[in-house]
Parts: structure tokens; sequence; C-alpha cells
């Protein structure tokens, strides 16, 4: 349980992608399951599911809002 940043961030790194596109909403669950074998990845089985919501997703976030210039935010935005 955390706030959207540092589990888009954690689950990018465990899965092995920093690139991995995920919008991370209230209450949302996200699943993995570490990969058998000398690897240690990790599978994703629900990433920011908000299924269980009777409404749906609520207030998602992605780091596809912020652009960053030489290391630091410049531009925050909501699509």
């Amino acid at each position: 349980m955390s706030h959207a940043a540092p589990i888009i961030t954690l689950v990018r790194s465990l899965v092995g992608d920093r690139q991995l596109p995920l919008l991370v909403g209230c209450c949302s669950l996200s699943e993995l399951v570490q990969e058998s074998g000398g690897g240690g990845g990790w599978k994703p089985i629900k990433l920011a599911d908000t299924t269980h919501l009777d409404k749906g997703p609520l207030r998602e976030w992605g780091f596809d809002y912020v652009e960053i210039e030489a290391g630091e935010v410049c531009h925050f935005s909501f699509l």
C-alpha cells in the first residue's frame, strides 16, 4: 500500500521494464508473482486493477503526466 509514484517505480523495477505504461488510482491493486528459475524476475498478474470498485478507477496518476529535463521536473499536467 503506497502512493502512485512509488508503486509505479516498484512495479517497473520488479518487472524489469522502466517504461512500462501504468496508471495507478486510489484503491487499485497490483499483483506480481516471482518467476521460477535463476533469474528472480517477477511476472505481473494484475496491474493497477480496479475491477473490485463499483465506479472503476479513481484519481489515476502516472509518470506520463510529468516531463523531465536535465534531471528535474519541468512540466506537470493531467491528461
